[in-house]
């Protein structure tokens, strides 16, 4: 690497090559990454109708007064909106990150 330069020499950026994949192992490659994306896009899915579920639980029961306070809300919709959405977003990505880290720990074993 040139001493002035964080640019390594093209010299020293050779790789060794990387073997081809055969038909089938290019199709088992691909299966899995559906899969996973398939997984991923379900987990996220059900994080949020779980998240939306629990902010309209909180509206519908008035805990802590949070119905009542949207209830008399000038911008009624917006603010339910927001709360839905923002419970909704956080729950999904919750889920959708817990069940990532489970299914990578089922793939080890």
């Amino acid at each position: 690497m040139n001493p002035n330069s964080r640019i390594p020499d093209s010299k020293e950026d050779k790789r060794p090559a990387q073997r081809q994949l055969t038909e089938s192992e290019r199709a088992g490659v691909t299966a899995q990454h559906w899969s996973w994306i398939r997984f991923i896009l379900i987990s996220a899915l059900d994080g949020m109708a779980l998240g939306a579920l629990v902010a309209i639980a909180i509206i519908k029961l008035d805990l802590h007064g949070v119905g009542t306070m949207l209830a008399n809300s000038n911008h009624q919709i917006g603010y339910t909106l927001l709360l839905i959405g923002s419970f909704a977003h956080t729950f999904g990505m919750v889920v959708c990150g817990s069940a990532i880290w489970l299914r990578a720990t089922e793939d080890e074993k």
